[in-house]
């Protein structure tokens, strides 16, 4: 896919902090292209993502360049400044803090991702995925 050359390989060669980066410490770059292309091919109504970051530069890139339709979602209470502006819909404040419903658009071919971020306690990661199960 020529697309994957439209981002960069590094921060030293972007423009804009809201641009995604290939080697950028936090979200492996196989982990990326899968991302890039799960969101490019399903092309789903709602990406909602639990933790943003570098992720959700690979998901706005995906939108931007193959699913304008795709409603980007973010759920996080400490993201960096640069990630409220890739998004259409943002919720500043921890999941076990969220009235459920929040989740009750999701549907088929939507996409629920949940970033794990280094230092995330076993326990509270344990206590997200109920969360999100119950839901099912």
């Amino acid at each position: 896919m020529d697309q994957f050359l439209t981002i960069s390989l590094s921060s030293a060669f972007v423009v804009s902090a809201r641009e995604p980066v290939w080697n950028n410490g936090f979200f492996p770059a196989l982990d990326a292209i899968s991302l890039f292309g799960l969101i490019s091919t399903l092309k789903p109504r709602i990406y909602f993502e639990i933790g943003s970051g570098h992720s959700t530069k690979i998901a706005a890139k995906a939108k931007v360049l193959n699913s304008p339709l795709t409603r980007i979602v973010s759920l996080d209470p400490f993201p960096r400044a640069e990630i409220d502006g890739l998004c259409d819909e943002i919720i500043r404040k921890p999941l076990e803090e969220c009235d459920l419903s929040v989740f009750d658009e999701l549907s088929e071919n939507n996409i629920l991702f949940l970033m794990a971020r280094t230092g995330f306690c076993k326990i509270r990661t344990q206590r997200y995925f109920s969360l999100i199960f119950s839901l099912a």
